[in-house]
């Protein structure tokens, strides 16, 4: 009995390493999209395997490829096949009967979000995003780009959402640093 824990722990410790090797990747943060909550040069440990098995979640912060070049870290805000309404500063989620403002804990309290063109239009901005796709939001608002398609007015010339393609998502953060 004694042998078969000691042969079973050490399946288990060999699994992880395993796990660990092949599908645990570290990432560095550049810039400061994602401030306060990941700063430029933090790292974080991203599982590569496990979006491809379980489903993605609101909030979660992923590492993806945006255009399969620049490797960016963001969160998800919205999930495949809903639709999001961006007006007075806040996220609203369109539900049948009214938009819902939704509650983001993790941002700093005087933090707005603003439709492409900045700070100083408030017009309401509906994004409905289409199937295996995903909305993704830096946490640092005023200074990110993400799938609202822009930073400021004078990037903004014809931009459209940036909707993050499932394929193109290289792992769930599990363990920022």
């Amino acid at each position: 009995m004694r042998r078969f824990f000691r042969i079973l722990i050490s399946l288990l410790i060999i699994s992880v390493l395993l796990y660990g090797v092949l599908f645990i990747r570290p990432y560095r943060v550049s810039g400061d999209s994602m401030s306060p909550n990941l700063e430029a040069g933090n790292i974080v440990i991203a599982d590569r395997i496990s979006h491809k098995f379980l489903p993605l979640l609101r909030w979660e912060i992923i590492v993806y490829r945006e255009w399969k070049e620049a490797t960016k870290i963001k969160r998800i805000l919205w999930l495949p096949r809903e639709t999001l309404k961006i007006a007075e500063g806040n996220v609203w989620k369109n539900s049948e009967n009214s938009p819902v403002l939704i509650d983001e804990v993790y941002l700093q309290e005087h933090v707005r979000t603003c439709v492409p063109g900045a700070c100083t239009e408030f017009e309401p901005h509906t994004y409905e995003i289409p199937d295996k796709h995903y909305f993704v939001l830096g946490d640092n608002r005023l200074n990110s780009r993400d799938s609202r398609g822009c930073v400021d007015v004078a990037d903004c010339t014809n931009q459209k959402p940036l909707y993050i393609p499932h394929e193109e998502i290289l792992g769930r953060v599990i363990f920022p640093w």
